[in-house]
């Protein structure tokens, strides 16, 4: 039987259900992508050509790689911050695993990482202070505040005591977590990040004062990304520099100072938590012996190398992952 033609009604639910789907991908929700996609009748290969088209597929696959729910918690001092969470299925086999994102992305940098993690570990992944959709900025901004949210964040879900990894500036936010409240931590994986800050926090800031967001594209990738993967332009990349373009120079210089401030590196000296310290073996912006002048100085620490350069997390996310999922089944 030919098939019947289709109606303008038909068709006009459509073109909604796809409008739909294309604001879906923008605000990366992908319950309301999945959600619209099957009110119009599209498959998986229909979806991925229409967030193309669209441009508006940065970062995001055709179906989300990591099944998020989001919620909005109460931070310290006032205010939401936007936490993404994938629960486990079945059984729960240890600790809850929370990841603190790099200056200037969200929880979507851990996608990948998120993807190759077992079904049986709780994920929480909650967006810093000035991150995140809006990308405004806060009222005010320090490690020693983005510390508080996140402990908000656990009082928040209930979770008494975590596994807490973080990547550059979560590094510095969760060495900050660890002097405050080194009971809540069951262990601690500190990735690409610094112990003190310096005057790079004031320089970077100054740049984008000075020549806008645009100007600061190059440089930062450069220094996040190997010069390969930045070639191929995949689908990271285009969320990378969308992430930096799309802040507002206000929140960019606020994070930047805030991050150049950081110094925790003379409070861990006791820290009673089992750490790993993780460092690309390629890294530009934080060199390999910046991450193993952290580990000498705690005393349960570890420190290993991966291949990659400063965010692994999205290069090399299967050797992360190996290294990562020892340190946690272990602690």
């Amino acid at each position: 039987m030919p098939a019947e033609p289709t109606t303008p009604v038909q068709l006009e639910s459509r073109e909604v259900a796809m409008v739909r789907l294309a604001h879906a991908y923008v605000t990366g929700s992908g319950e309301a992508a999945e959600s619209a996609a099957v009110e119009a009748g599209m498959s998986v290969e229909e979806v991925a050509a229409v967030a193309s088209l669209l441009g508006s597929d940065a970062g995001r696959s055709a179906t989300p790689t990591a099944p998020w729910t989001s919620r909005a918690v109460r931070r310290a001092g006032g205010g939401t911050v936007t936490v993404a969470r994938r629960e486990a299925s079945g059984p729960i086999a240890g600790d809850p695993l929370v990841l603190l994102h790099s200056l200037g992305t969200d929880h979507r940098l851990w996608e990948r990482v998120v993807e190759r993690l077992p079904a049986d570990l709780d994920v929480v992944a909650p967006d810093m202070r000035g991150h995140g959709p809006a990308r405004q900025a806060a009222r005010s901004f320090s490690m020693a505040e983005c510390a508080e949210d996140v402990l908000a964040v656990l009082d928040d879900l209930g979770l008494d005591r975590v596994q807490l990894c973080g990547v550059s500036m979560g590094g510095a936010i969760a060495q900050e977590v660890a002097a405050r409240a080194p009971q809540r931590l069951a262990g601690l994986t500190l990735v690409a990040c610094r112990g003190k800050g310096g005057p790079h926090g004031d320089a970077r800031a100054a740049a984008a004062e000075e020549r806008g967001l645009a100007a600061q594209v190059a440089p930062t990738l450069s220094r996040w990304l190997t010069a390969e993967t930045l070639a191929e332009n995949g689908p990271w990349v285009r969320y990378l520099r969308r992430a930096v373009t799309e802040w507002s120079v206000e929140a960019w210089v606020q994070a930047w100072r805030g991050l150049g401030a950081t110094n925790t590196i003379g409070r861990l000296a006791d820290l009673p938590v089992p750490t790993l310290c993780v460092a690309g073996a390629d890294d530009v912006s934080t060199p390999p012996l910046i991450m193993q002048g952290i580990a000498d100085v705690i005393p349960h620490a570890r420190f290993v190398t991966v291949p990659g350069p400063h965010l692994m997390v999205l290069e090399q996310p299967d050797a992360f992952v190996e290294v990562l999922l020892e340190h946690v089944r272990a602690s």
